[in-house]
């Protein structure tokens, strides 16, 4: 597919749906919060454009220069298996070879391995109807919850919080649960579990306002997008978050990686962030503290003990996802707020 260039804003119809077992719909509220409006997007990828694989042998459906900026559409993470209509029993019959279609691959120009791709998240927006379950044999409690369990979620687009029942109300925190690069090999990955690409992070903190770091593996990048989660808590027990599709619009750029960057890492105005990937969540919170006192040492000159205590003063490990076998994910973020001075990624 060659680039399609636009400079207009796209009108998404939102269908009114049934909705069984569930929630209520709610009304869009207006911006009041003053922020400077995101950027234009000068390219759109649609929802008809994924894949459930990571691959470097999956060819790139759009290519953009360094420094576009991009909307996407995504679609809920099972593909259309579980919609408004499905029923408890139906949950045996999801194929989770589907799970995950992501928008992409996305090749940018100018992507090579060693570099880094940041991706900024400019918007997120849920754009219709989502769902949570208990899929049995999935989710951190798995063993104790046997039984499937389905609830659906009606939305607007720019709905701001849903409700969960009728005695619980959630605010809503979009963001993309599933992206990263292509990763350097032909084989056919599933998307379940995070790696070092980025994949299934899972992380509610990649919403907008923040840049992703991805060490890039082959040339162009090759980025993809999806299973967006319209709210999820750190952790996401029970294996779902709400699942909906939606719009996102982010910038991508090339930059190099003088620190050797190996495994994603983030960054908002207010906290500088890193993140390790384990098959335990010790293991995961090791990784992930090595790498916060890597950057402590590398961009604010501390010795390698001062940032390790550092660390364990104003470091703040957060368990981004426990469920996506046979990886966890723990985050550590620190504060901008005690540093005098700037910081790189």
């Amino acid at each position: 597919m060659s680039p399609n260039r636009r400079f207009n804003t796209i009108l998404l119809p939102i269908a009114g749906l049934a909705l069984s077992a569930t929630a209520c719909r709610i009304e869009p509220m207006p911006d009041t919060t003053g922020a400077p409006p995101p950027p234009m997007a000068e390219y759109t990828l649609g929802a008809e454009n994924t894949h459930a694989r990571w691959s470097a042998a999956i060819p790139p459906v759009l290519t953009v220069p360094s420094g576009a900026v991009v909307e996407v559409l995504t679609k809920e993470a099972s593909d259309g298996q579980i919609t408004p209509a499905t029923l408890e029993a139906d949950l045996a019959n999801v194929d989770f070879g589907l799970i995950h279609p992501l928008t992409g691959p996305i090749a940018v120009e100018g992507a090579s391995p060693g570099d880094i791709l940041a991706v900024t998240i400019h918007e997120v927006e849920v754009t219709g109807w989502g769902w949570a379950t208990i899929l049995p044999g999935f989710g951190f409690l798995a063993d104790e919850f046997t039984e499937p369990w389905i609830r659906g979620f009606e939305m607007e687009a720019g709905a701001t919080e849903v409700a969960f029942n009728d005695d619980i109300t959630i605010p809503l925190d979009p963001f993309p649960g599933v992206m990263g690069v292509a990763p350097a090999t032909d084989s056919m990955l599933v998307t379940i579990p995070p790696r070092e690409n980025g994949g299934n992070m899972d992380n509610r903190y990649l919403g907008p306002g923040t840049t992703v770091y991805f060490p890039v593996q082959v040339e162009g990048a090759n980025f993809s997008i999806g299973d967006a989660h319209a709210v999820q808590g750190d952790g996401e027990v029970s294996g779902t978050a709400i699942e909906a599709p939606v719009r996102i619009v982010f910038t991508v750029e090339v930059m190099d990686n003088p620190r050797g960057m190996t495994e994603p890492q983030y960054e908002t105005d207010d906290y500088y962030a890193v993140t390790g990937f384990g098959t335990t969540i010790d293991e995961a919170a090791r990784k992930a503290t090595r790498y916060m006192i890597d950057h402590l040492v590398a961009e604010h000159g501390l010795s390698r003990n001062e940032a390790y205590v550092l660390c364990s003063l104003a470091g703040d490990l957060k368990i981004s996802e426990t469920v996506d076998v046979p990886h966890m994910l723990v985050s550590m973020h620190m504060s901008k707020g005690i540093f005098r001075g700037s910081q790189r990624p």
